[in-house]
Formats: structure tokens, C-alpha cells, sequence
């Protein structure tokens, strides 16, 4: 019974290993030079110019932000320093 089973083939189940039994011929290097997906091996050689010019953009965009973030930090820390400065001004009149 047990050998019916394991002759049935199952979908995702690759059954017992046998390196001899479906053994083919090797794949040439050239054949798998325009072949996508799975692991990169090397670099490109050159960078896409419309993603470098996205890069530069959003790089741009996020140091722009960065500085915005900043000033709007100042000018928060200057406020508050004035408040503090009349309310103990207004203190000491008292």
C-alpha cells in the first residue's frame, strides 16, 4: 500500500530524491544571459538615467522636508522663549 501511494504524484512534492534518474544536459551560460528574475550575479553596468533623475528627485524632496522640519523647530523654540520672557516680565511688574 505504501508503495501506491508514494507512486502517486502529488502536486509540489518533488518525491524521492534521485540525482541519476532525471539528469539532462547541462544549460550553457550564454543560453541564461538574458534570462530574468531569480539571484543578480553582477551589477548593471549602467544605471537607468530616468531612475537616477527619481533618486535625485525624491532625494530633493526629502532633504526639502528636512529643512522645513528644522525651521518650523526654530521658530517653535523662539515662541515658546518669548512666551516665557513676558510671562516673567509680567511677573515681576506684580
Amino acid at each position: 500500500m505504501r508503495d501506491a501511494i508514494s507512486s502517486i504524484e502529488r502536486p509540489g512534492f518533488a518525491g524521492p530524491r534521485s540525482t541519476t534518474e532525471h539528469c539532462g544536459a547541462p544549460i550553457e551560460l550564454a543560453a541564461l544571459a538574458f534570462v530574468t528574475g531569480g539571484r543578480q550575479t553582477h551589477s548593471p553596468n549602467q544605471v537607468d538615467p530616468v531612475l537616477a533623475q527619481g533618486i535625485q528627485a525624491l532625494a530633493q524632496a526629502v532633504q526639502g522636508m528636512g529643512q522645513n522640519l528644522a525651521q518650523a523647530k526654530t521658530d517653535g523654540s523662539q515662541q515658546t522663549m518669548q512666551m516665557m520672557q513676558q510671562m516673567m516680565q509680567a511677573k515681576a511688574g506684580h
